[in-house]
């Protein structure tokens, strides 16, 4: 895990669609609200809607209790968003749940600490528990914010059953579940030690039924991690590793994509490699699937490199059944930070694996530097530029990266002991913005207004290195970006921060997916004199210096034409004309002479590849 829920520090997807009148028809409709057992919320920052998914944790939980007969419902962030104070009291009168379960994180703790007082005082007769991350993390500590009648530490779905089963159905008492904390006289007091689920086959794949459901889904196929960054938070999965079997998770991805006609979907694992054999086995089955059915799909998967450089055919395989996103952890370009963080990688190993991505191709791969992190200083902010700049180089348009702020969650080892890793903490409840995304720790050598300050030099410098390197980048990779993007809602950094940003090649791609539409090189040279170029910027881009000349802004450098011809060329690109009708107004309206064949190749193709090499220009027919 690059920081605890990297989901917030990646963008995959789209921003969610709200239809709010169709989500408050959904939840206040009386027969599918009343006497519920059990309610299940999400509640997320709203700041987060981009990144909003129904989450996988609670879907587990509640289909897991739908199984044994249970009345359940989850309340997803983009419920919650359309949802006045008035509405949650409506439904939760009409629902009179018997438990609800909140999941806790860091981020939105307040708000639900605030939701959990009200229902309380809606309806006191129901029992309300917490889990996550921060309920594991902090166990009775969760106090502090608000007095739940249970804590659930670790894995949801067994304890959860039990104490529906114990609240609902009278079998059993709260006190003996494995893995929860009971109000009693006031305190929190501990049972036995959670019990992780062995078996996660034995569980039932994920009902998405229960909330919208978004143009892509999530898919977990295993809980733990092997490893111990000192940043990272695992107290609710342990650190040992399990994992479903291939063909389980094969088929619930299958399922999925059939039953709600998705085209992309994203495994979240942070360990989703750890087992080599186990992803070419599920690679074997969906390129079985894809043949037999010719299904359109893509997806998104966590790595770790050094696993990726000890099996180099892993990337093949994914690719061969739609990768087309990447993201490894690098955190730092300095090996003795990389120590700090307990890693066990080398900053070569990156530029190993950044290297075989730019031989296998078409895989966007994307990393995250930490800024401030132990014992930062200006020179091993300098290492991580320097290696961030290099990966840029050895993938132009594949790589690309990130930086967060260092971000202490609780009970993790830089939380616990900063002063061992050269930190000061200065907002321990993340109070002034959400985690990641604003500097709360101060080094011996930077306070947090200079790691603020290199954080966007580093951010800036990366822009302008992958701005100049759009000369460098095929084509057809390009067009990568802006496929996954339309098609798949698949979102890299260079589509939404470079390629869109440049209106010349925001058209042009949108032309070129068009079949009506080719490049120059892709035309039959028996055919050239019947096509008709266009220019991607209709209005003409005149320079303000001197109203007679052309300076062409809205690609990765300007471009000015001064040559009469190559100005004539560019301006009778309208649309207008074929490349012949072209040839010869251009001879008319500069009183050309010559052969028409010497004029298209010694002037007018070089201009107009010139003219197309900035995506300026772009041929139909």
């Amino acid at each position: 895990m690059l920081h605890f829920l990297s989901w917030h520090a990646h963008a995959t997807g789209k921003r969610c669609a709200v239809q709010v009148p169709e989500i408050l028809r959904r939840l206040t409709t009386p027969d599918r609200n009343r006497n519920l057992d059990v309610v299940l919320l999400h509640l997320d920052s709203c700041y987060n809607l981009i990144h909003s998914q129904p989450n996988l944790g609670l879907l587990y939980i509640a289909t897991f209790l739908q199984e044994n007969g249970f009345r359940v419902r989850v309340l997803a962030p983009k419920d919650l968003f359309g949802m006045t104070r008035e509405d949650l009291r409506s439904f939760f009168l009409q629902a009179t749940p018997r438990l609800v379960g909140f999941y806790t994180m860091s981020d939105t703790i307040f708000q639900v600490a605030t939701l959990a007082g009200r229902i309380s005082e809606w309806i006191p007769e129901a029992r309300l528990v917490a889990g996550g991350p921060l309920a594991s993390g902090l166990k009775a500590g969760l106090d502090r914010y608000f007095a739940f009648d249970f804590v659930v530490q670790g894995e949801g779905e067994r304890p959860m059953l039990a104490l529906a089963q114990a609240l609902c159905r009278g079998a059993g008492t709260p006190e003996e579940i494995p893995g929860v904390l009971t109000r009693r006289e006031g305190r929190l007091t501990a049972g036995s030690p959670p019990e992780p689920v062995q078996d996660l086959d034995s569980l039932p794949d994920p009902d998405r039924n229960l909330v919208d459901n978004p143009l892509r889904f999530h898919v977990s196929t295993g809980r733990g991690c092997p490893y111990a960054c000192t940043f990272c938070f695992q107290a609710v999965h342990g650190r040992g590793y399990r994992y479903r079997s291939a063909r389980r998770v094969a088929e619930e991805v299958i399922r999925n994509l059939e039953a709600h006609n998705h085209r992309a979907f994203d495994i979240i694992d942070d360990t989703f490699v750890a087992n080599p054999a186990r992803v070419l086995e599920f690679c074997e089955i969906l390129r079985d699937y894809r043949s037999r059915t010719g299904r359109d799909f893509v997806w998104y998967c966590e790595a770790r490199v050094d696993i990726l450089g000890l099996r180099p055919e892993l990337l093949q395989a994914m690719k061969e059944v739609g990768l087309v996103r990447l993201q490894i952890g690098i955190e730092s370009g300095d090996p003795q930070t990389l120590g700090f963080y307990e890693k066990r990688l080398r900053p070569g190993q990156v530029e190993e694996l950044c290297q075989r991505i730019a031989e296998v191709d078409d895989i966007s791969m994307y990393g995250n530097f930490i800024m401030g992190g132990p014992f930062e200083t200006q020179e091993t902010w300098k290492n991580s530029m320097k290696l961030a700049r290099r990966l840029l180089r050895l993938a132009p348009g594949l790589f690309e990266t990130t930086a967060s702020f260092l971000t202490p969650f609780p009970e993790t080892p830089i939380a616990n002991h900063p002063e061992r890793y050269g930190l000061q903490i200065e907002d321990r409840d993340f109070l002034t913005s959400l985690t990641l995304e604003e500097c709360t720790c101060r080094t011996e050598a930077l306070s947090c207004a200079e790691v603020r300050r290199l954080r966007h030099e580093f951010m800036a410098a990366l822009g302008r290195e992958m701005r100049a390197l759009i000369p460098r980048i095929p084509r057809r990779r390009i067009l990568s970006h802006f496929r996954w993007a339309n098609r798949y809602g698949t979102v890299t950094r260079w589509h939404r921060h470079i390629f869109s940003e440049l209106a010349a090649l925001r058209e042009y791609f949108t032309f070129y997916e068009n079949p009506r539409f080719r490049a120059l090189d892709e035309i039959p040279r028996e055919e050239l004199l019947e096509w008709t170029p266009l220019r991607t910027i209709g209005p003409l881009q005149y320079d303000p210096r001197n109203w007679e000349d052309f300076l062409l802004r809205a690609s990765y450098r300007p471009l000015r034409l001064s040559d009469p011809v190559e100005k004539e060329v560019y301006a009778l690109s309208v649309g207008k004309l074929t490349l012949g009708g072209l040839l010869g107004a251009l001879q008319q309206r500069l009183g050309l002479s010559g052969e028409p064949s010497a004029l298209l190749e010694n002037r007018v193709l070089p201009a107009l590849r010139r003219l197309e090499a900035h995506y300026q220009v772009i041929f139909h027919n």
